[in-house]
């Protein structure tokens, strides 16, 4: 599903089921025009799931290449590690979503990357599920919200 804009276009593939906790409210990867990859605990490595998400990322920049808009990468992490711990781990995942995109010729310029620990989390960090959720990698297109 892609959500066209005046200012850009934000993707919207990885629309699938996490096993959600029946505790928890439906949770879509894709609200909020904003896609997001997930990753094992304590481990920035990108999943083989990730990657169709990050090559419709490619895509989309690579067909808007004369646009000076950069592309927002956001890591985050669930609360087990410590605050420093966290956000390293949670830069590490967004270098790691980067370091993918150069790899496909995104220049570097119009990536931006930062790192949020685990102070945002999607849902509640008290069980498994809620924690897997919350390590993530937010991607957000040119356009999208910030």
């Amino acid at each position: 599903m892609k959500i066209k804009s005046r200012i850009g276009i934000l993707f919207a593939t990885a629309c699938f089921s996490l096993g959600i906790h029946p505790g928890f409210a439906q949770y879509d990867p894709c609200a909020s025009q904003v896609c997001r990859i997930h990753f094992a605990p304590g481990n920035c490595e990108l999943k083989d799931s990730s990657l169709p998400i990050l090559d419709e990322a490619v895509r989309i920049l690579k067909a808007d290449s004369k646009s000076p808009a950069k592309i927002q990468i956001q890591g985050h992490t669930d609360n087990l590690e410590s605050p420093n711990q966290a956000m390293q781990l949670s830069l590490c995942r967004a270098q790691s979503a980067e370091k993918y995109l150069e790899k496909k010729g995104i220049p570097a310029s119009r990536i931006a990357v930062t790192s949020e620990g685990a102070g945002k989390p999607l849902v509640s960090n008290d069980i498994e599920p809620g924690r897997e959720q919350n390590r993530r990698v937010e991607i957000l297109l040119p356009g999208g919200p910030k």
